[in-house]
């Protein structure tokens, strides 16, 4: 992943950048390293990579050995979900880059900036009611 941090042919998002372009070059970076599945689970060909989930509680030997393999996955999927997290934080302009919030996933970052930058069938509109302001 150090490659990135020196990568100036990222493309950052801002306000003069097309979102779907945007979107690519990250879908590019994301495949790069493995990580298309922490963000996009609808992706054809590539496997949602959801955090696990801990097995139910109890006190036997077999059931600790469980939450200890649950530990480990959760363990792997979370230092790969902040290198995917890290991806689009890079590719963000600051001034767009939300407050930061340790608790959200990469898909949940993805997903908030895909819903305040993604282009909609209502933009050409908004365009024509300018012309009226």
């Amino acid at each position: 992943m150090a490659h990135l941090k020196n990568d100036t042919s990222a493309i950052i998002l801002k306000a003069d950048v097309a979102f779907t372009t945007w979107s690519s070059d990250l879908r590019g970076a994301l495949a790069h390293e493995g990580l298309v599945g922490h963000v996009f689970h609808d992706h054809p060909g590539v496997r949602s990579k959801k955090a696990p989930l801990a097995p139910a509680k109890s006190e036997s030997e077999k059931d600790s050995k469980a939450y200890d393999i649950y530990l480990d996955q959760l363990e792997v999927w979370t230092t790969k979900d902040l290198q995917a997290y890290s991806i689009i934080l890079r590719r963000l302009d600051p001034s767009i880059r939300p407050e930061s919030n340790n608790t959200q996933t990469a898909k949940e970052l993805y997903d908030m900036i895909a819903s305040t930058h993604k282009p909609s069938a209502a933009m050409p509109y908004r365009n024509v009611l300018k012309l009226f302001e």
